[in-house]
């Protein structure tokens, strides 16, 4: 089975959702769907959406909306069916309506912390009800302090720690050390349209569609515009320190070993292992040289785990180099691959702690 797809949202008017085939992304998924086994229509899944375009899903138009026609509503979520088709191939995929929001909402409550950081997932931002974009993905160990923009998919390795303020669609990697105060990606708002007002571009935010004409929601959220300057992704390499305060604008790539001084502001990209500051962050100097840059860059160190190099002279930069290749070569080293959490396996491990719990106080309370 190679189609991917994604109930989104069933209300009482509509069904929405996404699907593609990776390894045919030029090939539109007809979807069929039915209401208590009664056809409510066919959809293409074609339609534009930014967060499916940052997630890589088919450049975003992959989505598909379909209404309710003739005064059919949908009573029960339950009920409904969609049956993804290959346009050429045989192949189909089904999946059910659920009562569940999204896949990628879920309730941290207050005791999501107390649960996750056990696993190595230190989320100390995620309270109550959050909606993580479909591609975020959690590397284990790690900590996050900042605040996670809602409905955006972030990227974070192992041993990074985000200490602050904000992030919005980005990739992170490994052994990163992001300060406090550092925003990376907010939102842009168009200069050149009619109004700078997001409403311009998400009618939805803050549910104000809602309050202006319930009835027309689904009409306003249909004609949303695309913005490009809110489809960018952000990269930040691995072993990457921003400093205290550091602005990074959405589509920037800095390089892995990269240094931000303090209150910088970077609106373009950064190479790798450059220390660059300023407003605009410009490279003041390289932190290596050529031939040592080069070779870490082939080397790559952060593929391991600090901790099975134990006892190597960190300190002492070429020795650690020359250390860490070596155990290479012996194959004294192996990669280090933890499981990683996408909000569906993040949802599991909350309903498994809270299960424990719950039978721990059983059990305490039997006894």
């Amino acid at each position: 089975m190679t189609i991917r797809c994604h109930i989104d949202r069933i209300s009482a008017s509509g069904v929405a959702g996404w699907a593609w085939d990776p390894t045919d992304p030029d090939a539109v998924i007809r979807v069929d769907i039915f209401n208590t086994e009664r056809p409510l229509g066919t959809a293409e899944a074609s339609l534009y959406r930014a967060d499916l375009e940052h997630a890589g899903y088919r450049g975003g138009r992959c989505a598909f909306e379909l209404r309710c026609a003739n005064g059919q509503r949908i009573a029960d979520p339950t009920a409904v069916r969609a049956v993804f088709r290959h346009p050429v191939r045989s192949e189909t995929c089904e999946l059910r309506g659920t009562r569940t929001e999204d896949d990628c909402t879920i309730d941290f409550a207050n005791d999501g912390l107390d649960i996750l950081k056990p696993l190595g997932l230190a989320l100390h931002s995620l309270r109550g009800r959050q909606r993580l974009g479909p591609q975020t993905m959690f590397e284990p160990p790690l900590v996050v302090l900042a605040q996670i923009a809602s409905g955006t998919s972030v990227e974070i390795g192992a041993f990074t720690g985000v200490y602050g303020s904000s992030l919005n669609r980005c990739t992170i990697g490994r052994y990163c050390s992001i300060a406090p105060d550092v925003v990376i990606a907010p939102n842009e708002h168009p200069i050149d349209w009619l109004s700078t007002s997001i409403i311009a571009e998400m009618p939805g935010t803050h549910d104000w569609d809602a309050f202006i004409d319930p009835a027309r929601i689904d009409f306003f959220r249909a004609n949303a515009l695309h913005f490009e300057g809110n489809t960018k992704r952000t990269v930040i390499g691995n072993d990457v320190w921003l400093g205290n305060g550091v602005f990074v604008r959405s589509g920037v790539t800095i390089g892995d070993g990269a240094v931000i001084g303090a209150r910088s502001v970077v609106v373009a990209d950064i190479p790798p292992y450059a220390i660059a500051v300023g407003n605009p962050a410009r490279v003041k100097r390289m932190r290596f040289d050529d031939k040592t840059i080069e070779r870490l860059q082939r080397l790559r160190w952060w593929r391991y785990s600090l901790y099975d190099l134990s006892g190597t002279r960190f300190d002492q930069r070429d020795v650690a180099i020359a250390a860490i290749e070596e155990a290479e070569a012996r194959g004294a080293v192996a990669e280090y691959r933890p499981e990683t959490y996408n909000p569906a396996r993040l949802r599991a491990a909350l309903a498994r702690g809270r299960a424990a719990r719950q039978s721990e106080r059983v059990s305490a309370i039997a006894r």
